[in-house]
């Protein structure tokens, strides 16, 4: 081989490193933009998670303050239809084989649910006992002395909140969360503030556990994202 072919051989060589190199910088750029990218979107919603947060502080503290409070003669007078209550008195009977059914599907889509769900519900229940048991507050309708906080609007906004953190669709168990609630306040069995007090102490109970053991999705997504980035 002449002069003149090495020569070109070495400059061919040259200019195909340069061009790695420039591909190498351009695809690690662009993964560290994509980064960049998904941490800006999601800033928004952890600043949205810690109101809410907040919030559900709020609701629970004012909601137990209430629980305090002297209450009324109970009552064993409904302000609703029979049919409606009829329908309530169902819905808080048989919601725990909705959420059964539910749970079900979950699992089959992501197995990583059911020890979550599972630990959830678990801490919720003793949460639930210990300040049934702490508050002695009676029902409204005189029968016993353990209404605070409702004990199926705190399983239910637990288990909504876990299904919301693991499925785009998970929000929508809030709505039967809200559903089983408004059952309780119907048949008379708990006030108005035992469920809004249930309802913001299993959203805690289940934010705590999920950020306590690194269970939220989103951010999961993230530091898989950060690490291919490296």
């Amino acid at each position: 081989m002449d002069g003149c072919g090495l020569k070109s051989c070495l400059m061919c060589e040259r200019v195909l490193q340069v061009a790695r190199c420039e591909f190498l910088k351009s695809s690690e750029f662009a993964k560290e933009a994509q980064f960049v990218n998904r941490s800006k979107r999601a800033a928004p919603m952890c600043n949205l998670q810690q109101m809410s947060l907040l919030v559900a502080c709020i609701i629970f503290l004012a909601s137990l303050g209430l629980a305090l409070l002297p209450k009324p003669a109970p009552s064993t007078s409904h302000f609703a239809p029979q049919i409606v209550r009829q329908v309530a008195g169902q819905i808080g009977g048989k919601y725990w084989w909705v959420l059964l059914a539910g749970g079900l599907v979950a699992v089959w889509l992501d197995r990583r649910v059911l020890g979550r769900l599972v630990l959830t519900l678990l801490v919720t229940q003793v949460a639930i006992e210990a300040l049934k048991l702490a508050v002695g507050e009676v029902r409204p309708d005189g029968r016993f002395f353990n209404s605070f906080p409702s004990g199926h609007t705190t399983a239910s906004f637990a288990y909504a909140t876990i299904m919301s953190l693991h499925f785009r669709w998970g929000w929508l168990w809030f709505l039967f969360a809200c559903i089983v609630g408004l059952s309780r306040i119907l048949t008379n069995a708990h006030w108005w503030h035992d469920v809004t007090g249930g309802a913001a102490l299993g959203y805690l109970i289940a934010i705590g556990l999920a950020k306590w053991l690194k269970w939220d999705r989103r951010q999961g997504a993230l530091d898989e994202t950060a690490a291919n980035s490296k």
